[in-house]
């Protein structure tokens, strides 16, 4: 569908057709941000899957071309200052952060996500971040940006964000659409904002970088202590506790493969190889190198 019916050929590269972006206004546009680096982690993990699957196609070939292409789409939307909305939108808005998350096509370290992620809340000033099309304060875009935060170790700029965010949460689950600068919410509710939200809170005590699992990487201040309990990645799944630069941690096995992973607590680390099915229990404590 995406080598189809939304990306074309212009001029050796690739642009998407005139689609809908997250201006969220009737007026088409091309390269959106988010469209472009979504069609961008589509295309690359269709490639990686069947590489690994042994499974090349004409299909597969075509996917790995296109996401090639599709990078420099991406490269010619960062404007020296931040990623711009669109191909011929100078703005900032909610795409602009979505080459860094949840795309995951752009690290959360590159200069230019950090450039990016400092433009964005500079236009909110302290504010709950919206869309960036208006003033309103919006749920989900506030947990992008904590989550990309939190991954830049800002932790208090993170937890900002998060705790602004407060007002938008319902009891029975998600989070309103929308939240003025009163504490005012709409009363349309969406589990993808929440989805965000939390997804930015783990980030806070856990982040997978590669083959290593980071322990409590951006403890907001005043966190001295907290715990975590399920947290799955790459087949593992991990129980944390943390206080006073001390951590306890149970990792087990969910697969019928061997898994490994270097569990890290700011300086400590510690190689776990964990058979099918088995669980390893270990402490961790902060030193300085």
């Amino acid at each position: 569908f995406v080598l189809h019916a939304v990306l074309v050929e212009r001029a050796g590269g690739l642009d998407t057709r005139p689609l809908v972006g997250s201006h969220e206004a009737d007026a088409p546009v091309v390269n959106d941000g988010a469209t472009v680096a979504a069609c961008l982690r589509l295309l690359r993990d269709t490639a990686l899957a069947a590489r690994l699957l042994g499974r090349q196609s004409p299909t597969a070939r075509r996917a790995a071309q296109a996401a090639r292409l599709l990078h420099s789409s991406l490269d010619r939307l960062y404007n020296g200052r931040y990623f711009q909305a669109s191909r011929d939108d100078d703005r900032l808005n909610t795409s602009s952060l979505a080459p860094t998350y949840p795309a995951g096509v752009v690290s959360a370290t590159d200069q230019r996500a950090r450039l990016t992620a400092e433009a964005y809340r500079a236009m909110y000033a302290g504010r709950l971040v919206g869309h960036g099309n208006g003033p309103l304060g919006f749920p989900w875009s506030a947990g992008i940006m904590s989550r990309i935060l939190a991954f830049q170790g800002r932790s208090a700029e993170a937890w900002e964000q998060l705790d602004l965010a407060r007002p938008a949460l319902c009891a029975q689950g998600g989070s309103a659409e929308y939240c003025d600068d009163a504490g005012r919410w709409n009363a349309q509710y969406f589990s993808t904002a929440q989805a965000a939200l939390c997804s930015a809170l783990h980030a806070l005590v856990l982040q997978r970088h590669g083959r290593t699992l980071r322990l409590f990487p951006s403890l907001p201040p005043g966190w001295d202590r907290c715990s975590f309990r399920g947290f799955q990645s790459r087949g593992l799944s991990v129980d944390a506790s943390y206080e006073g630069g001390r951590a306890e941690i149970e990792a087990r096995n969910l697969t019928e493969q061997p898994r490994g992973a270097v569990f890290c607590l700011g300086a400590a680390r510690r190689v776990v190889q964990l058979g099918p099915g088995s669980t390893s229990r270990f402490v961790l404590e902060e030193r300085r190198d």
